[in-house]
């Protein structure tokens, strides 16, 4: 009998070393990733594919939770996955209606590595904390990474201002007529992309920018918005997006109107999901600002030097990515690239300091993906 309890006592043992964190794939450092998205979302299905293959190339473990929309799902998952006996190495989230202040906090108090991504936090609104900057007052928010969302809505607009001139989409005084439609109001990138919007419009003096109203992200909703707007505001023949599901909702509105997108009515938009890139290679999308899904690749690049000890922020805390414009004159060379693209192909190896000792900067440029 005792025999058995030895020969038990060492059978559990031995299971429990090879099934433990100490071996094999468990050894890995996890990431956690809490999209604020459905899984339906393009955009970010598409960063959350773009995250993995980086995490797959540098050996990290990546969990992604899906907060439908709703933030405090987000900050739930948060608070679930930070409970949990084994933490992750880090956690990776956007700022969603205003949940980023929380979320940091939350994982500044369990000593968890986070970083910002995609959308910042807001810190000027009245009641609320302010959190101040990575590293500043929270010691384990240790990055920020987002896209310069002002710059794509500006040169989002600028790019429509210049394709209604040479389509001769203006009213009989020559002027052209616009009108925006937002994210949800409360959004880092619904704000910034907006005031973009704003700063072109004001430095084009044949430019009016007839209404902004927010469609808070939707497709549908931009639809039904176009449909009531055009009727409003007929002489409006430019519609700027703060993102391509609702300029997509747009153009549908335009074609329940019988109108031709493209010819009768233009309309621009930031993201590069799919559909808009075919609907630019149409002709039926003006234009599409992105790539900025690529952030999600790149946090997981610096994160894999931080754990390395070569520490990003002797570089940045805060960085900020430029997107690219895409439209008819440049979208087939592209979709040559990106139609035949497999995440899981690139070497994401190519981007750290730790896999490349010589290297003094980061080169995170859209076109560095596509080289061979």
């Amino acid at each position: 009998m005792k025999r058995y309890f030895i020969l038990l006592f060492t059978t559990l043992v031995l299971f429990n070393f090879f099934a433990s964190p100490l071996f094999g794939e468990e050894n890995k450092k996890t990431i956690v990733f809490f999209s604020p998205a459905l899984k339906t979302d393009v955009w970010w299905t598409t960063a959350s594919k773009v995250m993995k293959a980086a995490c797959n190339d540098l050996g990290y473990e990546l969990t992604t939770y899906w907060a439908d929309r709703n933030q405090y799902n987000m900050v739930n998952h948060l608070r679930q996955v930070l409970t949990q006996q084994k933490k992750p190495d880090a956690v990776v989230f956007q700022s969603h209606k205003m949940n980023g202040g929380p979320m940091v906090r939350l994982a500044n108090d369990a000593k968890v590595p986070a970083f910002v991504f995609n959308a910042g936090l807001t810190n000027d609104l009245g009641r609320r904390e302010k959190y101040g900057q990575p590293r500043e007052k929270l010691k384990y928010w240790i990055g920020q990474m987002l896209p310069n969302d002002e710059k794509a809505g500006y040169d989002i607009a600028k790019t429509l201002i210049q394709i209604a001139r040479e389509k001769g989409l203006t009213d009989n005084a020559g002027k052209i007529h616009m009108i925006g439609i937002s994210g949800s109001m409360s959004d880092y990138a619904s704000i910034e992309r907006k005031k973009g919007l704003i700063k072109a419009v004001k430095e084009e003096k044949d430019c009016i920018l007839s209404h902004v109203v927010s469609a808070t992200w939707e497709r549908e909703r931009a639809k039904s918005l176009l449909l009531g707007l055009k009727k409003r505001f007929p002489e409006s023949q430019v519609i700027w997006a703060a993102n391509d599901p609702m300029a997509l909702g747009a153009i549908d509105g335009m074609k329940e109107l019988n109108l031709i997108p493209g010819k009768d009515m233009i309309a621009g938009s930031v993201d590069w999901i799919p559909e808009a890139l075919t609907a630019i290679k149409k002709g039926e999308l003006a234009v599409s600002a992105g790539g900025h899904y690529m952030e999600a690749a790149w946090i997981i690049v610096l994160l894999h030097d931080y754990f390395n000890g070569k520490d990003f922020a002797s570089e940045a805390i805060n960085f900020r990515s430029d997107m690219a414009i895409l439209t008819e004159k440049n979208i087939t060379p592209f979709l040559n690239n990106f139609q035949s693209v497999n995440w899981e192909s690139i070497d994401f190896t190519r981007f750290t300091k730790t896999d490349n000792p010589g290297m003094k900067n980061y080169d995170f440029a859209i076109e560095k993906v596509f080289q061979k």
